[in-house]
This record gives structure tokens, C-alpha cells and sequence, in this order.
């Protein structure tokens, strides 16, 4: 919605600005609203942990990197999202685009139930008598239901920062290229093919702006 339906468009449109302008405006206008809920809840979390485990300023320069890489690396996942969607929703028919949006909207809820619900062999195994005392093995097993996220390597950086360095720099490492591979992708598309989209998703707006 915002970046095609956002109610300043009627102004962005009759501006001079690019359709890559335009583009990096929303981006930027995304990440913000997506990210700052992150930094509130994660700001407090490392700050805690590394007074609790005597860490230096090293240890919160890469926490804090470690949140932007997977800033910038879901925005612009949601980005190239975004423009795959407008894409391939503006050349099918509406009941088409209706399946694809139930059929997607079930898959991640899926997805997010499996790994969010405890089923009944975890509760199983994380609560066996032998395993009541075994704080670290219950604690690993749940670890390892949410390992596939990619949220996972920034908690590993928070919590492994002071204790495991060689990890920390390896998933920063990875982290950084990620980002900067699907930020690039992100751009790619946008500069392909947002002009394009932007007109089609308002539908007769006039747009008065510089060559692309």
C-alpha cells in the first residue's frame, strides 16, 4: 500500500522526482515503520544482557550493526515482495489474485503456527522427567524450532556477541553480504519496473517528473 496507494502520492506524482526517487522515499518510509519496533524491544534486551555479562563497547557496536544488516535485509525483502506482487496481481484476473492471496496468506500462516505452536512431541520432549533439570537441553531444543528464521542470527549476535566472537563476526559477515545482495536486487527491480507499476496502480494520474 504505501508504495502505490499512500495518500501523498497525488503530491509525489506531480513533482519533478524520478520514479527511483519516488521508490527510495517509500523505501525508506518502510523500513522506518518496520524497523523501529525492533530497535525498541531489541535496544533495551542488549543493553540488559551485556551489563549482566560485564561486555565492553565492542560487544553493543555489534549488536547494534547486526540490527541494521537485518533492517535493511527485510525491508528490502518486503520491497522486492512488494513489486513482484504489483507485478504479477495487475496481469491476472481478480479471482486469480484473490486465490493467490488466500493461498499465500495460508501458507505463512501455516508457517508461523508450526514454529510458533508447540506441538505435541515438542511438549514431549522439553518436558521429560530426565530433561526437567537439564535447563540447557530444553532451551536448545526450542532454539532449534526457530533456527531457519533469519531472525535467529541476529539473537545469536546478541546473546553469543561477548562469549563466541569468531560466530559473531561470521554471521555479521553473512549478514552483510545478504543485505547488501538483496538491497541491490531490490534497487534492480525498482528501477526496471516501479515507473511502470506506479502508473499502473493509480490509474490516470498525470505524473510530471525527470527521465527515470
Amino acid at each position: 500500500f504505501i508504495f502505490y496507494k499512500s495518500t501523498d502520492f497525488s503530491l509525489l506524482l506531480c513533482s519533478p522526482l524520478s520514479s527511483f526517487k519516488i521508490f527510495l522515499l517509500k523505501f525508506l518510509e518502510t523500513a522506518f515503520l518496520s524497523s523501529w519496533p525492533l530497535f525498541l524491544l531489541a535496544g533495551p534486551m542488549i543493553l540488559a544482557y551485556g551489563m549482566a555479562s560485564g561486555a565492553g563497547a565492542f560487544y553493543y557496536i555489534l549488536a547494534v550493526l547486526s540490527i541494521i544488516f537485518f533492517a535493511i535485509f527485510s525491508s528490502s525483502l518486503s520491497s522486492v515482495f512488494s513489486l513482484a506482487a504489483a507485478f504479477i496481481l495487475r496481469r491476472l484476473p481478480k479471482f486469480i489474485n484473490f486465490l493467490i492471496i488466500v493461498l499465500g496468506l495460508a501458507a505463512v500462516g501455516y508457517l508461523v503456527a508450526i514454529t510458533l505452536v508447540p506441538r505435541t512431541e515438542i511438549l514431549t520432549q522439553i518436558f521429560q522427567a530426565e530433561n526437567l533439570e537439564s535447563v540447557m537441553v530444553s532451551t536448545r531444543f526450542v532454539e532449534e524450532e526457530f533456527s531457519f528464521w533469519p531472525s535467529h542470527r541476529l539473537s545469536l549476535v546478541i546473546f553469543l556477541g561477548s562469549s563466541n566472537p569468531s560466530l559473531t563476526y561470521l554471521i555479521l559477515a553473512l549478514q552483510l553480504i545478504f543485505s547488501i545482495v538483496s538491497l541491490s536486487f531490490a534497487f534492480y527491480l525498482a528501477k526496471k519496473f516501479y515507473g511502470q507499476l506506479v502508473l499502473e496502480w493509480q490509474e490516470g494520474e498525470f505524473w510530471a517528473r525527470a527521465n527515470s
